[in-house]
């Protein structure tokens, strides 16, 4: 055997030994996180998937935990920086060499540029101030950067990840969602922590109205409007990424700060809600009587004859009512509770609940009067004026009606002219004209 031929056996060997030792080395490393191919295999990952609930699915599929190994180059941070942080001089002016606390850079965004090891074999994590344009790093003494970034609670004090508060900006404003812990916040500025801790129920309905930058471990400030126009917010923790917490330290007094705990995305009535605005939304509904309704965080008197179209249905958890969210012709929102099951009488509105929807509402846009109406118009008034009632419940206008009685009966009509004879005509969008006179009283209709 020739010395080049060895040499050349020597070398085929050694790369066989080393792809081997390569091959060998990746079958160790497994995961979860397979391809589509081997995934469809793996009934385990499927079923560990299969048990989220529909927050930690929506966790998992838009805000992935992030370990500081993988940090790429331009993530951003802001600094909040906790009392303990604030007398720290944690991070470096890269420039001066000069050390400042997280409080001489609250509020400020830090980009991550990487990072780089010192002469000492140290590292520091480098990031950049576009607010200021200068360069600063956090050093971390006795460590290398890969066994630092291993460690759970490994990262940078006071720095919350906008990444987190973006995505949240993205998908949470204008959304509605149910509480699942009662515990809620308000911001009140002569407060000494500067806010102040409420208690709603849980399963209380909520719309997201704003998302902004909270703390470190919480670095999701959601603001929120209950039903009744009331502010309040709660700051969560979404995916975690250099939170200094473990999972399981969202537990106990802190649970409701992990989203998944804090909110409900479905609640146990969205069968009921689903069911009741496949029927109503979108429809027409008029007001059989006057009623007080919710509008802008205060109570209005909504008069009878009133139009509405239906925005959207929510049932109201352990009971027989809904809250039906109402659009007037000016696109006004109104919200009115509801129900379809007529349980109480007493001290109510002619032996009828003042909720329930059919003795309140009418389907569509003329007005038919309520049968506590009918049945006063009965037994107090002459029957003219009682056939004036029956006429509006079939839409019908007659002499003698008043301008109020023919807009309940047919709505608002779509034109108004000025008679010689001093009256009014009222033209409808079907061609109908009807003339009152000066008293407002209907002299003639003309039907198409």
């Amino acid at each position: 055997m020739t010395k080049t031929f060895r040499i050349l056996l020597s070398a085929a060997l050694a790369l066989s030994f080393s792809l081997q030792s390569a091959q060998a080395q990746s079958d160790y490393i497994v995961s979860t996180e397979q391809t589509s191919e081997t995934a469809s295999d793996s009934t385990e990952a499927q079923a560990a998937t299969s048990s989220l609930s529909p927050e930690e699915k929506f966790l998992n599929d838009n805000f992935p935990y992030i370990s500081l190994c993988d940090w790429p180059s331009g993530m951003r941070f802001m600094v909040i920086p906790s009392e303990r942080d604030a007398t720290m001089r944690s991070f470096t002016d890269s420039l001066e060499g000069r050390q400042i606390s997280a409080a001489d850079l609250r509020h400020k965004v830090l980009e991550y540029r990487g990072h780089e090891t010192t002469d000492r074999g140290w590292f520091r994590l480098l990031f950049y101030c576009p607010d200021n344009q200068r360069s600063y790093y956090y050093e971390v003494r006795n460590f290398s950067f890969e066994e630092y970034c291993l460690r759970m609670q490994g990262g940078v004090p006071a720095l919350a990840y906008l990444g987190d508060v973006d995505k949240a900006r993205e998908l949470l404003i204008g959304h509605e969602f149910w509480l699942k812990s009662p515990t809620v916040y308000r911001d009140r500025r002569n407060s000494p922590r500067g806010y102040e801790q409420k208690q709603l129920r849980v399963d209380q309905h909520v719309t997201v109205v704003q998302v902004g930058v909270g703390t470190r471990e919480y670095p999701v400030k959601i603001i929120m409007r209950t039903d009744d126009g009331e502010l309040y917010f709660q700051t969560v923790a979404m995916s975690r990424t250099n939170s200094g917490m473990q999972e399981v330290e969202y537990g106990a007094s802190k649970a409701h700060h992990y989203f998944a705990n804090a909110f409900s995305i479905g609640s146990e009535t969205d069968a009921r809600s689903a069911n009741m605005a496949q029927r109503l939304k979108g429809q027409k509904i008029t007001t059989r009587r006057s009623t007080k309704m919710s509008q802008g965080g205060s109570t209005k008197t909504v008069t009878q004859g009133t139009t509405f179209t239906v925005v959207d249905v929510t049932a109201k958890p352990n009971s027989n009512y809904y809250t039906l969210r109402l659009s007037d012709r000016t696109s006004i929102i109104y919200r009115k509770d509801v129900t379809w099951v007529n349980e109480s009488v007493s001290g109510n509105i002619d032996g009828y609940d003042e909720a329930y929807f059919p003795e309140l509402f009418s389907m569509g846009e003329t007005y038919t009067p309520s049968d506590g109406v009918i049945r006063r118009s009965n037994g107090s008034v002459s029957s003219t004026e009682n056939s004036d009632y029956m006429h509006m419940i079939v839409g019908i206008i007659s002499n003698g009606m008043t301008q109020e009685e023919v807009r309940m009966s047919k709505g608002d009509p779509s034109h108004t002219h000025r008679l010689n004879s001093g009256g009014t005509q009222w033209d409808f969008y079907d061609g109908t004209k009807v003339q009152f006179d000066r008293s407002g009283k209907v002299v003639r209709v003309i039907n198409k």
